[in-house]
């Protein structure tokens, strides 16, 4: 399957003076990106939450390659760079749809915990576990 792929369109509030996207719209971009290709491996946010396990972003590299302008249609490619018990890697790349040429690229970090923020063991729920590993080799970009 490879990269799940999420479309947005570049709203006017999404931009700034020049007319350019500004920096921090494409992480909204990214965080939907992610939560779709989830949601479409049978595994919403909302579920991780109601059983106590958040998955909040410790880390974060962004590279803006090119502007991406208002009223653009965009294409978030998303894929899971890596997957331990404890934590996983989310790459993006935001491009216009049927260009190569990425707007940006991106990885986020996310660890696996509960809501006091103490780091979770995800093969303690087998069922989500082997759930989740099934959609990181769904969403893996050699695949």
């Amino acid at each position: 399957m490879g990269e799940h792929r999420t479309h947005v369109r570049v709203r006017y509030a999404d931009t700034d003076q020049s007319g350019a996207v500004y920096h921090a719209a494409y992480l909204r971009w990214f965080e939907a990106g992610r939560s779709e290709a989830m949601r479409d491996h049978g595994i919403p946010y909302s579920e991780t939450e109601a059983r106590g396990i958040n998955l909040p972003v410790i880390d974060l590299h962004v590279r803006y390659h090119r502007p991406a302008l208002y009223d653009q249609l965009l294409e978030v490619r998303t894929h899971v760079a890596s997957l331990t018990r404890t934590r996983i890697q989310f790459a993006y790349r935001l491009v216009l749809p049927g260009d190569r040429r990425p707007l940006a690229t991106a990885t986020t970090v996310h660890p696996f915990v509960d809501r006091d923020g103490r780091v979770l063991r995800l093969d303690r729920y087998p069922d989500l576990w082997e759930r989740i590993q099934r959609a990181a080799r769904d969403l893996c970009r050699d695949a």
